[in-house]
Formats: C-alpha cells, structure tokens, sequence
C-alpha cells in the first residue's frame, strides 16, 4: 500500500481513523437484529471496518478494488464470519439480493461511474435492506474538489438526485466533533500550519503522534492517546456536518 492515499490506516492514534471506525459503529447501531443480518463492507480499505462489524452481524463480506490492500485485511483481520474479496464497487461479483444492508464510507466520490456503482448496490441489497453511505458535503455540487483524490463532491440537492434514481427513501444524517476533539484537532492544525512544508513527515508516524500528544497534555487537551469513537457525536439532519450521512432504503 502506499503510503498515503485515502485508505485510513489502522493507527490508533490517528484521529480519522477513529472517525472512520465510529461511522462503522453508528451505522450499525442502524441496522437492527444484525446478529441475522449478512452485510457488505463496500471498498472496505484497511479492514478494521468490516472486522468490527463481523463481531455483530452474522456475515461480513469486505471488498476493495486493491489486491495488497485486500491481502492485509485477510492477514491482520480474521474471524469465521468475515471474507474479504478483491472486487471492483461498480462491477460485484454477488447474487442479486444477497445483503440485507450496505456500508460505504467515503468512497463513491472516488467511483469513475457513481450511477453504476448506486445500480450495482441497489442490485445486491434485498428489497427491505438499509444502504448507509458516507461521503464529503459540498454547498454546490463540485466536479473539480480540492482534494486530488476525489473525482467529485456532492452537496445534499446533488446526492438526492442520483441516490432517488434506486432508492424511495433517502435521510440525511450529520456528524460533528466532540468539544474535546474538536479543541485537539485545532491544536494539531495550528502543528501543521507551522510546518508548510510538510517536513514532519520525515519523522516516524508514532513519534510524531507521541510528540503531539505531548504538547496536547501541555495544553490541558485530550491527547491522541485518549481519543475514542464516542468522540464523534451524529444527529438526524445534515446542518453543518462536514460529511454527508445517507440512510438509503429501497421501498
């Protein structure tokens, strides 16, 4: 894998990726009786997604197009319910209606062709099954985003229109930082607008989360150490959420 893209690593101090982990958690908390439940981590990246969700539901399929990425997730996360697959999120290589629920977090403003990506999900969720989706919120509908990894961000009017084409029933969830998170987070981007170059990637990513944390306690704020996914609060209704939450169903 390299070493960045927007696959969130597995670090447990590294704020997104216990962002990341409490959007599985919530989505779960979404899903009711998943112990009977079969749902599909859709472009499951590092893993520990698709692995959290397995210790609930009674099958977890995870699926990302990168076969190192797909080789990591089956070396480091394993249990009996859980089978990671190599598969393109456009092109799925499952029966019509397998899954009773789909998670997708932050990847259809990746997908060449969102359309075919929505119809590909709608075909393998069963009638009465829930699609959660996570993606960026623009104010306007944005085909040029800032961030180069995105091929397009969506506001709430934009997603609407493309997720009612396969779903009736479509609601906006928002998600925000806890007031301690919140104050770390401006800590750490005071950290890295003093360093413009980026030259603190030259320093070793637990040193460098170490020597943040450090300052943080200085500070009186809560350390990286101590960030947990109960720091993410989520609401009905979008408001000023920085990422778009959708709760897709088809009838």
């Amino acid at each position: 894998m390299t070493d960045y893209d927007e696959r969130t690593p597995d670090c447990e101090t590294n704020t997104h990726y216990k962002v990341m982990l409490s959007g599985y958690k919530w989505a779960l908390s979404m899903i009711p009786g998943a112990a009977e439940k079969k749902i599909l981590d859709c472009a499951c990246g590092r893993g520990y997604g698709s692995f959290y969700l397995a210790s609930a539901a009674l099958k977890v399929d995870g699926v990302d197009i990168s076969p190192e990425t797909v080789a990591y997730c089956r070396a480091r996360y394993k249990r009996q319910n859980l089978c990671f697959e190599v598969m393109d999120a456009s092109s799925l290589r499952f029966p019509d209606r397998t899954f009773d629920a789909v998670i997708s977090q932050d990847t259809i403003e990746h997908v060449e062709d969102d359309v075919k990506f929505l119809s590909e999900i709608s075909r393998v969720l069963k009638d009465d099954g829930i699609f959660i989706v996570f993606t960026p919120h623009s104010a306007v509908h944005n085909n040029k985003p800032g961030n180069i990894y995105h091929l397009r961000e969506y506001s709430p009017g934009s997603f609407l229109e493309l997720a009612g084409r396969y779903f009736a029933k479509v609601e906006f969830y928002g998600r925000s930082l806890s007031a301690p998170l919140r104050r770390l987070e401006d800590s750490l981007g005071e950290l890295r607008s003093a360093d413009p170059l980026g030259l603190r990637r030259i320093v070793p990513v637990k040193a460098r989360h170490l020597i943040a944390s450090l300052i943080a306690r200085m500070k009186g704020l809560k350390t990286l150490e101590e960030v947990t996914v109960d720091d993410m609060e989520y609401s009905k209704g979008l408001g000023d959420s920085p990422t778009i939450i959708a709760v897709c169903r088809k009838t």
